[in-house]
């Protein structure tokens, strides 16, 4: 008795100790005005995480300036927001598989040991015994009017659903890289302009220098002209920061650090121009049928409408088919450790059937019904936002092309303006005002171009968003060439 008791102190003693060693101190903030201090093991714990190290020495081929599709191959090889997507679709896999579980029948295997000691009456003698031994339960549901199939039917589109998410967020970031790409092309185009309009400016100043000091006008026009200058060196270091912002983004699109250097190629294909307007009722058509949100959205009012049957079956009886096996081997030590063993085994077949539960089962539908129907509203809201999405993307395209179009002759006529107010300004034929407005049109112009430009490439990788076509072989692509930017300035 006394053993047994020690054993017991013992086991207790040694979990207690295991419990406390495992365990590390840990608490709020002890005041609301002063920020919470990391305990060190916490600390420690950060340090030792290496996810910044492994993203330090990613290494990519960029010997050469990459053209848009080389962006692209890095970004789905690197963008951690695509493997988030994909991970979520493993898991509904997962799901899927537990769902299809119940289809099999379940095993509980456990094996015990007990030790029972007991003072005996007048009537009954004392006991001292162990018994130990293995047992086995198998339990398989038989029928649940339909509850099994339809959670299989909802965990399977659930999946189809996420796998569908997956694909548009392969074309969510492909948008996202076009963009930051186009952005960054353009804001190399705007430094070069920025650099052309501090080179204007600088020889209007000079211009207006010469002419003060030789008596041919007044310190006004030079003041004008300095300061003129001074703003186009303000616009060039915005400029350079724009550059490096966009920079920025670009790599984080692709899924580096954002002071990894990209040399990017600049953009050489012509863009389609053709669509006419006629077409704008099968783009939003080709959308429904080929936007990967869409279909994800379809799949999720399955998967609600699915819930609404396992609802109803809990409601029903379900039938189940069991067995048990039970095997006891015996030490008596009452009887000089005397040892003996019995088994037991038996099949039952059992009826399920929770007829009230304070309705639970019952709002549980209601719940599954209602959530079904917000799904369906969620479906045609969805689908109605894609048709704006293609409409107004179509539109600015469009818009984009006439825009286009425009600002080139824009640059042309405000370039020429500028030589001619600058060299009539030399000659005494016109005033500082005359060449300072000219040369506010000519970087108005310069600006206006790269703005068109962008849209353009913006509008079109938009559309193709839009329709859910980003992705597809036959979808028109911009490809690029892998030549240095040489931005030109007219």
């Amino acid at each position: 008795m006394k053993i047994g008791a020690s054993i017991i102190k013992y086991f207790l003693l040694l979990l207690i100790a295991l419990g406390v060693s495992g365990c590390q101190t840990l608490s709020s903030p002890a005041r609301s005005d002063k920020p919470w201090s990391s305990a060190s093991w916490e600390v420690q714990k950060n340090l030792s995480d290496n996810t910044w190290t492994n993203l330090r020495n990613q290494k990519i081929d960029n010997e050469q300036p990459l053209d848009l599709n080389g962006l692209i191959d890095i970004s789905l090889r690197k963008a951690p927001s695509l493997r988030q997507s994909w991970r979520q679709a493993r898991a509904y896999e997962a799901a899927l598989k537990q769902a299809e579980s119940k289809l099999y029948p379940n095993v509980d295997l456990t094996g015990k040991i007990t030790r029972s000691k007991g003072k005996g009456s007048i009537s009954s003698s004392d006991t001292d015994q162990i018994k130990y031994g293995p047992s086995a339960d198998i339990t398989y549901l038989l029928f649940d009017f339909g509850g099994r199939e339809a959670a299989i039917r909802g965990a399977q589109d659930d999946l189809i659903g996420a796998n569908y998410t997956f694909n548009q967020s392969i074309q969510d970031l492909l948008l996202t890289v076009e963009q930051t790409y186009y952005n960054l092309y353009s804001a190399k185009s705007a430094l070069v302009a920025a650099q052309a309009n501090v080179e204007d400016t600088e020889k209007t100043f000079d211009a207006a220098k010469i002419r003060f000091q030789a008596g041919l006008s007044v310190k006004l026009d030079e003041l004008q002209a300095n300061s003129d200058y001074d703003n186009s060196l303000y616009q060039l270091e915005e400029a350079k920061s724009d550059l490096k912002s966009s920079e920025a983004n670009l790599a984080l699109a692709l899924g580096l650090p954002a002071d990894y250097h990209i040399e990017i190629a600049p953009p050489t294909k012509e863009i389609p121009t053709n669509l006419s307007e006629a077409d704008i009722t099968s783009l939003i058509n080709e959308a429904l049928a080929l936007r990967p949100d869409i279909a994800a959205q379809k799949a999720a009012l399955r998967s609600k409408q699915a819930a609404i049957e396992t609802a109803t079956a809990n409601m029903l009886p379900s039938i189940s088919l069991g067995a048990t096996g039970e095997r006891n081997w015996y030490e008596d030590y009452e009887n000089n450790r005397q040892r003996s063993h019995d088994y037991d085994m038996g099949a039952s077949i059992s009826v399920d059937w929770n007829i009230f539960d304070g309705y639970n089962n019952l709002y549980a539908k209601k719940q599954a019904e209602e959530l079904a129907k917000l799904e369906q509203e969620n479906l045609i809201e969805a689908e109605l936002q894609a048709s704006a999405d293609v409409w107004i993307s179509f539109f600015n395209f469009k818009t984009a092309v006439r825009k286009l179009e425009y600002s080139k002759s824009f640059l042309v006529t405000a370039k020429n303006s500028h030589d001619l107010a600058l060299e009539s300004y030399k000659c005494g034929l016109s005033n500082i005002i005359d060449v300072l407005d000219a040369q506010a049109k000519l970087a108005q112009a310069r600006t206006q171009m790269i703005t068109s430009e962008e849209d353009l490439y913006m509008a079109l990788s938009s559309l193709a968003h839009a329709t859910g076509s980003l992705y597809r072989k036959n979808t028109v692509s911009l490809e690029q060439n892998t030549a240095n930017v040489n931005v030109t300035v007219y």
